[in-house]
């Protein structure tokens, strides 16, 4: 029996990322072609900046997309009204005059590189040389409403790719198994589960013999960001539009596995202690002229008389000037964050870094290729398959980063038996 969707929405205590997935039409094999699964990143990418969700991690495959994001509709009450109609642009953008582009097609050939450098604020939503219709009147009430709205975001996601997929193959009707599915993850090692169980995905069903291999996953668009900014040696393809949506060779992420992290084995999330500020060491306030410092042979004896002290608190420190930390390479970054380390603060895993999770995959990818899965076709009373303990091979390294094991794997064993 079914749940109303209002009721699956509502977050149970401390739960603050959903794993989303829908399963394609056995037979269909929309997703199985490379260029409109470009697309569908492409199209990923802007409805994410629309909408009130923070996308963590994504993965198409030949049958079934799965998305990990954290869902924030409070938010939007916090929006202007110009935002709310600039967001609205972003997701609808108006049709092309001369040639009557459906919607999403125009704004999918906007150069990504423009579009990062404009924001959400300043977004034109049109190609240079394309003659656009005007920007129509926003009802910004209800798009206010919409753009909040987990099930409009991904009803139009799933909408669009089908109207591109019927386009291009004649195909009549929803390429869809029904509504999207969805699953709270409980805690931080939850999330970690069904990131890294996504994340592998790809290579578990052939699509690259690495981890990152594969550009329709997160990993890929994690990996590709640490290099345009970090990367010890620059990778020139990432900095050309639409770079990172290209696969890229196994040195692009050798150093994420040769170099070591300054900060791998903390052992979890670090708590905020309360601490005084520090203080200076008092100075006698008598006689403390030149003169009498070099009558006192120096600064040895200073504060030894019973002379009352004044605490002195330490200046603060500078803070970092902005763009005082610039990309090694222009590059139209990658949309996800609110997980990891190199994400930003805030990040739901922000004491594990991109290095520590690599290195957990690469570990993990062998049992993801011989791991069982439920078939897309398999019947309603088909029992699930028997799974092994994914997280017996990588016990200490989930203890190293914080992550209980239990959770960890009940994320693997829930989405083995994933029907589509």
């Amino acid at each position: 029996m079914r749940s109303a969707r209002a009721t699956q929405l509502q977050a149970p205590e401390g739960s603050a990322s959903l794993h989303l997935w829908s399963g394609v039409v056995p037979g269909v094999g929309a997703l199985a072609e490379a260029g409109l699964r470009t697309w569908a990143l492409k199209l990923l990418r802007r409805l994410s900046r629309a909408y009130a969700v923070r996308l963590q991690g994504f993965a198409f495959v030949d049958d079934q997309f799965h998305l990990v994001l954290q869902w924030a509709p409070e938010e939007t009450a916090q929006w202007s009204e110009d935002e709310v109609a600039n967001r609205w642009r972003i997701a609808h953008p108006p049709r092309e005059v001369r040639h009557r582009i459906r919607p999403m097609d125009a704004a999918m050939t906007t150069t990504l590189a423009r579009d990062s450098a404009a924001g959400v604020g300043q977004f034109t939503g049109q190609e240079s040389g394309s003659a656009t219709a005007p920007d129509q009147p926003v009802d910004t009430a209800k798009a206010r409403r919409r753009l909040a709205s987990l099930s409009a975001f991904l009803q139009l996601f799933k909408q669009l790719i089908t109207f591109k997929a019927n386009r291009q193959s004649g195909h009549r009707g929803t390429i869809w198994r029904g509504r999207f599915k969805m699953a709270w993850l409980a805690d931080a090692s939850a999330l970690a589960g069904a990131l890294s169980y996504i994340d592998l995905l790809p290579a578990a069903k052939g699509d690259g013999a690495r981890p990152e291999e594969s550009p329709y996953s997160s990993l890929h668009a994690r990996v590709a960001l640490y290099k345009g900014k970090f990367g010890a040696t620059p990778y020139e393809p990432l900095a050309a539009p639409d770079g990172y949506l290209q696969p890229f060779p196994p040195e692009v992420a050798a150093e994420l596995r040769e170099d070591e992290d300054p900060m791998a084995g903390m052992g979890g999330p670090m708590l905020p202690v309360d601490m005084p500020p520090p203080m200076m060491p008092g100075v006698p306030m008598d006689g403390m002229g030149m003169g009498g410092m070099m009558a006192m042979g120096g600064m040895g004896d200073m504060g030894m008389s019973g002379t009352p002290l004044m605490p002195m608190p330490m200046p603060e420190p500078a803070m970092p000037q902005p763009g005082a930390f610039e990309p090694r390479l222009a590059v139209s970054g990658p949309w996800v964050g609110a997980a990891l380390r190199e994400d930003g603060p805030g990040g739901a895993l922000s004491w594990l870094s991109l290095r520590q999770y690599l290195r957990l995959l690469d570990a993990l990818l062998n049992q993801a290729k011989t791991w069982p899965h439920m078939p897309c076709d398999a019947p309603g009373r088909a029992p699930k398959p028997a799974t092994p303990d994914c997280a017996a091979a990588v016990a200490g390294m989930l203890v190293a980063m914080g992550l209980q094991a239990a959770g960890f794997a009940g994320q693997w064993r829930r989405m083995a038996g994933i029907r589509g």
